[in-house]
């Protein structure tokens, strides 16, 4: 995991109330205090955000080519998609079985996958960071996972629309950090600072079946590890 910068490590003592937007309250996309959030669209002028996944490392869990991608940074959410020149790596527990057909893991002419990343919730210690998505899927919610910390990707099965399952990965521990900041003016006043760095990590997940609501497993070790850093603020 990686350590707070040395520049910004002695300002978390000072920083409660300017980082606490960060974690509690979901302002608009053009607001300078904007959240890592929940699912949704960003606004037309929202910031840029990189986004990196680290590469396969032999344990269960979601993984990328270790380098960045560029999205836009919505305060009411984000969406992770990429092209097929560089799809996701899902490492899966034995358990977890799809239909038999080609899986889908990046963005393409046969569909897409998707890495939601979700609501950090209310934020009671900024010192522990935030929780992130939920501690599992609600099937009443049915096909709708918008409030989780999920992947979802495809299988193709055979022709046409209806020759696809879907699956949806639902991380249960999301928690994430504050790891960079802006003082814009220097001074260290709370005021000042913004939060410009979060990283996500999740350690355990559950595996649904969107065609089959009542069938799911999990929860079981499976890793998430995600970077986000917004390319409007100068992040040490």
């Amino acid at each position: 995991m990686r350590v707070p910068s040395s520049r910004f490590r002695p300002l978390f003592g000072v920083l409660a109330v300017g980082l606490l937007v960060a974690c509690v309250e979901s302002p608009t996309a053009s607001a300078p205090d904007v959240s890592f959030a929940k699912g949704g669209k960003p606004g037309a002028n929202a910031p840029e955000a990189t986004v990196i996944l680290p590469a396969p490392d032999g344990s269960d869990g979601l993984f990328a080519d270790g380098n960045e991608y560029t999205i836009p940074f919505g305060a009411d959410g984000m969406s992770l998609k990429v092209d097929c020149s560089r799809p996701f790596v899902l490492q899966r527990p034995a358990g977890w079985d799809v239909a038999d057909g080609d899986e889908i893991h990046c963005r393409g002419r046969d569909g897409f996958s998707r890495l939601d990343l979700n609501d950090m919730g209310t934020c009671s210690n900024l010192f522990s960071g935030c929780d992130v998505g939920t501690g599992g899927h609600d099937p009443s919610q049915g096909t709708n996972f918008s409030p989780d910390l999920n992947y979802y990707f495809r299988v193709e099965t055979g022709p046409g629309k209806s020759g696809f399952t879907a699956y949806d990965v639902v991380w249960v521990d999301g928690h994430a950090t504050v790891e960079g900041t802006e003082d814009a003016d220097g001074d260290g006043v709370p005021e000042g600072i913004t939060a410009c760095r979060w990283h996500l990590t999740a350690t355990m997940a559950e595996f649904w079946d969107e065609s089959d609501l009542g069938s799911h497993e999990g929860p079981s070790p499976m890793a998430l590890d995600v970077t986000v850093t917004r390319q409007d603020l100068e992040c040490p």
